[in-house]
Parts: C-alpha cells; structure tokens; sequence
C-alpha cells in the first residue's frame, strides 16, 4: 500500500461505522435531561467523517481546495442517501429531514474546523 493512503483508514471507517449505525446497527443512547441526543450524534459523526477526509488528503499531500469542497458535498450527499435507505430497506428505520440536517451540518462543522485549524496554521 502507498505510504500516504494509511492516513485514508480512520475515514473509511468513520463512513463504515456511520452506515452501520446507519442501518442495522441501533445504539440508542439516552442522557438524562438531554433530549434530541440522537441530532448531536449526527451531527458529531458527520464532523468526524469529513473532518477525517480532509486529514488523509492533507497528510498523503492530494490535498487541493477542489477536492475539499468534493468531500462536503460526498459527506452531505451521503447523509441524505443513507437517511433515504433507511427509509426504502429498513422496517425499523425512518427517513427524517431533521437527522439529514444534522449530518449536513456535521460535514460543514468539520469543513470549517479543519480549514480555520489546518488551513491557517500554514499560512
């Protein structure tokens, strides 16, 4: 394997553990006195997904201002695509514009943490 693609695994399964969960995998996690948790998770899981993609361009040194903007769009046609599986091919699993809202906003948080942490330290 090239040297710079080992930085890619943590993404990879970032985005396998998020289709997991995704679909057949239910964690229900409750906190007493916090509600909507679920909507932090979301949000969370899609800020670690293209938080981690950016990482592994910027490290394997593909990194080019194009291909962020092609990881935020992936993470957020991603988000919509599996909040639509798991209302095509799951009984227990229900489409909600809310979550796909929540994975959006992830994906731009971790866009936006990535470019003010890694972006700006270079310049």
């Amino acid at each position: 394997m090239e040297k710079g693609l080992i930085w890619f695994i943590p993404a990879i399964l970032a985005a396998l553990g998020i289709l997991a969960l995704s679909t057949f995998l239910s964690i229900p996690i409750q906190v007493k006195g916090v509600h909507h948790i679920d909507k932090w998770e979301h949000t969370f899981a899609y800020l670690i997904l293209s938080f981690s993609f950016l990482l592994a361009l910027k490290k394997s040194r593909r990194f080019t201002k194009h291909l962020s903007l092609v990881v935020l769009f992936s993470a957020c046609i991603y988000g919509f695509a599996l909040e639509f599986i798991q209302y095509q091919f799951f009984t227990n699993r229900s489409f909600e514009w809310i979550d796909a809202l929540a994975n959006v906003l992830g994906a731009v948080l971790g866009f936006s943490i990535f470019h003010f942490l890694i972006q700006e330290n270079e310049k």
